[in-house]
């Protein structure tokens, strides 16, 4: 008979097990020229500049789960990191001649590489480290979002002399199907509203064509809203409040109101930094600068809180955020976000309802642990807008065989947030 038990019961059985062990909340940051790996401490503000070395042409790293996936592009590899002890666990090749951009994952073992020369999406059990799938997009693909069972892809159409028109290609997980929509040009980058909206940060052509913000609405698969940036963009990230922070090739980041359609920091008056974007829970952003070697922390009020010198050419940076540590903590998620309430029924056979509560919209993965901190199913990825929800589950694992009886446990995720409880 399976059921939920709380997170502090959990604690207790687990004593430190692997998946919840307890790091601090730091930053990891990718120098591309240094080709090192950069943590910043953000409990302590230590920061370890040579904290790892990477590989050729390092350009995106992406945490999850107490690792860091690191593209090498210049190796065509993924470089897989362990984040308590900093070694490289693996490499996995992409094949040569890939030039792999960027990852983003679909599941804790299921990530997408988007490959510049070859005009893919390559599929890889990260378990394993073998390509599952390759799916044709367009021209020179570079960022992607997931949402909803769809991975958008931003093709930059770059093709060696100039710039095919911009595409985002939406593709299908479940069958690698692709459909295309239109956008401006040369778009590189790619971030989710808390409508679901898919955000492009189109850079434009570097001469006559400005960069341009396009609104893509993901049902309709179409362009809803364009706002022209006469300037070049390059990366986008958009925080809980849809605050969309721009960054430019040499003209800082600018921020950009998704709701009134308006700048709140503009041209003539850019936060210092890019291309790198990052946020924590109380979306205070972090921003990598290239030329002058630093990370600095804005708050949301574009006040700047923190800076920290890092390694050569920072170009990408990601967060790993600790979770609950204490009945404090606990009682303090508990009013922030989202609630969870107590599955019914609890035991239960064959199935059970988890009821959510969201206070505002946010991209959200539930997902279901076992005792020994194995995911067993995934019940939930994708937007969940404002309001109450029902999660179901019928006690079986991914593939849709019955679990034994035991403990189960919930681990709900929200943009970079993580919740665990009862």
């Amino acid at each position: 008979m399976s059921r939920f038990v709380t997170l502090i019961s959990f604690i207790i059985y687990l004593s430190g097990a692997a998946l919840w062990a307890q790091l601090p909340a730091s930053a990891y940051v990718v120098n591309a020229l240094g080709e090192s790996l950069t943590m910043i401490n953000l409990q302590t503000g230590t920061v370890t500049v040579n904290a790892a070395t990477l590989g050729l042409y390092t350009n995106h790293i992406r945490v999850r789960n107490q690792r860091a996936y690191v593209i090498n592009s210049g190796a065509n590899e993924i470089q897989v990191i362990d984040l308590a002890t900093l070694s490289t666990l693996s490499r996995i090749n992409l094949g040569a001649g890939t030039n792999p951009w960027a990852i983003e994952f679909i599941t804790d073992n299921l990530a997408a590489v988007s490959l510049l020369f070859t005009g893919q999406v390559a599929f890889v059990d990260l378990s394993s480290g073998q390509v599952q799938q390759t799916v044709p997009v367009g021209t020179g693909p570079e960022g992607m979002v997931y949402s909803n069972g769809k991975l958008y892809v931003a093709n930059s159409g770059f093709n060696g002399s100039g710039y095919d028109p911009g595409v985002v290609s939406a593709v299908d997980v479940n069958n690698f199907s692709a459909t295309s929509i239109p956008v401006g040009v040369n778009p590189q980058a790619l971030a989710l509203d808390s409508n679901g909206n898919i955000i492009v940060a189109c850079t434009g052509d570097f001469g006559g064509t400005p960069g341009q913000l396009d609104i893509i609405d993901a049902g309709a698969e179409t362009v809803v809203y364009s706002e022209v940036v006469n300037t070049t963009i390059t990366n986008v990230l958009v925080n809980s409040q849809d605050k969309a922070y721009l960054a430019t090739f040499g003209s800082g980041v600018l921020v950009y109101d998704l709701v009134a359609h308006t700048f709140e920091r503009d041209l003539n008056n850019p936060l210092t930094g890019g291309p790198g974007l990052a946020a924590d829970n109380q979306d205070n952003v972090l921003v990598s600068d290239f030329g002058l070697d630093y990370v600095f922390v804005y708050s949301p009020q574009h006040q700047r809180t923190a800076a920290y010198a890092v390694g050569d050419g920072p170009v990408s940076l990601d967060l790993f955020l600790a979770g609950p540590t204490g009945l404090g903590d606990l009682v303090d998620v508990l009013t922030r976000d989202f609630t969870l309430a107590q599955n019914y029924p609890n035991p239960f056979n064959p199935s059970t309802s988890i009821p959510v509560r969201m206070t505002r919209a946010a991209r959200v993965v539930a997902e279901v642990y076992n005792v020994i901190g194995q995911q067993v199913a995934t019940l939930w990825q994708g937007n969940l807008n404002a309001g109450n929800h029902l999660l179901e589950w019928d006690g079986r694992d991914a593939q849709g065989s019955p679990l034994p009886s035991g403990h189960y446990f919930l681990r709900v995720q929200a943009g970079q947030s993580v919740r665990m409880i009862k």
